[in-house]
């Protein structure tokens, strides 16, 4: 049992490596952070391409970046949101928002969910209970995210 667990945490960090590792190149590649800069006319343009390309490191290879990028996260030096406060804290403070919506979505779920399969259950093989199985299966196969 140890070692099916160990090979499977094994598994779960080489596809997060490997995930993350293509997510950042992927997103690296795909956009030019300085596109803006380049057609302001801006007296100051240069000035401000070359202090954005010091500052997002541009110069070095999306590859290189990223493992520069995961030895920071490692550390806990995950840089700085837009109002140049710790990325960190900003973190801390959605965390118990996040939580008690998880919470509030799941004890509705359940409470909606048992109500309804008791319904079902009661009117099995009514026109409701095809409605309802195939509104589920519908809503089951969407992405997450809608």
């Amino acid at each position: 049992m140890l070692t099916y667990l160990s090979r499977r945490i094994a598994q779960l960090l080489v596809i997060l490596f490997g995930s993350s590792f293509l997510v950042y190149n992927l997103e690296a590649i795909s956009g030019d952070p300085l596109e803006d800069l380049r057609l302001s006319t801006d007296p100051r343009k240069d000035q401000m391409i070359l202090e954005l390309t010091r500052t997002l490191d541009l110069d070095t290879p999306p590859p290189l970046r990223y493992f520069k990028w995961i030895g920071k996260v490692f550390t806990g030096d995950w840089g700085m949101t837009r109002l140049n406060e710790p990325v960190i804290n900003a973190i801390s403070l959605a965390i118990p928002t996040t939580l008690r919506l998880v919470f509030a979505a799941t004890i509705i779920a359940i409470v909606v969910g048992i109500i309804i399969g008791v319904v079902t259950a009661l009117r099995q093989y009514s026109r409701f209970d095809y409605a309802v199985t195939f509104v589920s299966f519908l809503l089951f196969s969407l992405p997450i995210f809608w």
